[in-house]
């Protein structure tokens, strides 16, 4: 990968957003066990705030679906607004949505709650690796482009 490097874990900030406080707090003890570096929000309005006032300051939103004020539908169409790359995971305990109500949304997985801590690190790490390599095809694509390559 030509002026393309992966981030390690170590350089990945990821915005956990959940009202419930003993969810926070886990979900941030998992994530920040796994290397990731993890900032919090208490609801959407406080993650609106942070992604306002900090917009280059995360890669991946970890987001519960069920919150008052402002739902995981509405947190996710915000965010992606301001940061129309950032990859969004909605974790939920049984909000019957569809793939492709999520994938309209932008959201790019699904967590079902209660999770284990193998299930929150795989599906960022498998978002992660998806985001990684549609950068990579999309850098690829565009030296293909701009290069005349001839046979």
């Amino acid at each position: 990968m030509v002026g393309m490097k992966k981030m390690e874990r170590g350089e990945i900030h990821i915005l956990l957003v959940d009202d419930d406080e003993a969810m926070r707090e886990i979900g941030q003890e998992i994530l920040k066990k796994s290397g990731y570096l993890v900032i919090v929000a208490k609801n959407g309005i406080e993650a609106i705030k942070i992604a306002h006032s900090h917009p280059q300051a995360f890669d991946l939103v970890v987001t519960d679906f069920n919150m008052p004020s402002m739902n995981g539908k509405e947190l996710t169409q915000q965010l992606l607004s301001i940061l129309p790359d950032l990859q969004v995971i909605i974790s939920t305990g049984g909000s019957p949505m569809t793939k492709e109500e999520l994938q309209a949304w932008g959201v790019s997985a699904l967590l079902k709650k209660p999770y284990t801590q193998k299930e929150l690190e795989d599906v960022v790490q498998q978002v992660l690796d998806h985001a990684d390599k549609k950068k990579t095809d999309a850098h690829n694509t565009s030296i293909s482009h701009r290069c005349n390559f001839h046979t």
